[in-house]
Order: structure tokens, then C-alpha cells, then sequence
């Protein structure tokens, strides 16, 4: 059959309300990441060729949870926006938001090394500027 416009438009809204578009953003990879992992490692390998075997009967789809936005913007400043979390509900910016921003980043670094290094090349740049031709 054919559709009208009205119906095509009607089909298209619907669409467009169970589409949810996620930022682009490490925060969304990383629990994608981490929900496909543990998809992957419920399925059971024996039973993944049968066809009344359905992986997804017991697993709840991805859900994003908003953990907030940091964003360095020079200078030794940031902006930080963590309204619509469960943490905090602040948004702030300036100096404060910098060392914030500074010390969420230094606690994702796994190793004492990476921390080292980190710190390390904060205190280079804080002395000497990003320009390293002149080092």
C-alpha cells in the first residue's frame, strides 16, 4: 500500500520519539563499552547456535546515565555541568571548575606513571607555556 503524507509524517514523529541520539562523548563509549562486555560474556557459547535460545530474553537494553560535562576552555579555566545528574546538580565555570576539572581528569589516570607523567607535563606547561620549540 501506499502512504499519505499525513501517515508518512505521522510514522516518521513516532520514529523519532523512540530514536534517542547520545553525545558523541568517551563518558557514552566507555558504558557502551562496558554493557557490551557484559552482553557478550552472559551468552552461553553452548546454547548460541539453537533457535529457541534468545540472548536477549534476560538482558535489559543500554540505558545512558548522564554523569555530567567538563570542558577545559584555556587559560586555567573550565566549565563543568553536572545539572540532570545524580552526583551534584551545580554548574560552574572559572578557576574553581579548572582544579575540578583537573583533579577529575588526574584520578582516570590508572598508574602511578600516568600520574607521574601527567603532573609532570601540568607543571611544564605551567612553567614554560604549550610552546615546547623554545624548551
Amino acid at each position: 500500500g501506499k502512504l499519505s503524507l499525513a501517515e508518512f509524517t505521522k510514522l516518521l514523529e513516532n520514529i523519532d520519539k523512540k530514536i534517542k541520539i547520545l553525545p558523541a562523548t568517551a563518558q557514552v563509549a566507555n558504558q557502551e563499552g562496558l554493557y557490551l562486555a557484559k552482553y557478550i560474556n552472559s551468552l552461553d557459547p553452548e546454547r548460541i547456535d539453537d533457535p529457541q535460545y534468545d540472548p536477549h530474553a534476560s538482558f535489559k537494553p543500554f540505558r545512558y546515565r548522564h554523569m555530567g560535562s567538563l570542558a577545559y576552555i584555556g587559560g586555567d579555566e573550565a566549565v563543568i555541568d553536572l545539572t540532570g545528574t545524580s552526583l551534584f546538580n551545580i554548574a560552574l565555570g572559572g578557576r574553581n571548575a579548572f582544579y575540578l576539572w583537573r583533579s577529575f581528569y588526574f584520578s582516570e589516570c590508572f598508574t602511578a606513571r600516568t600520574k607521574l607523567l601527567l603532573f609532570a607535563d601540568w607543571l611544564r606547561a605551567k612553567l614554560f607555556g604549550r610552546d615546547i620549540s623554545r624548551v
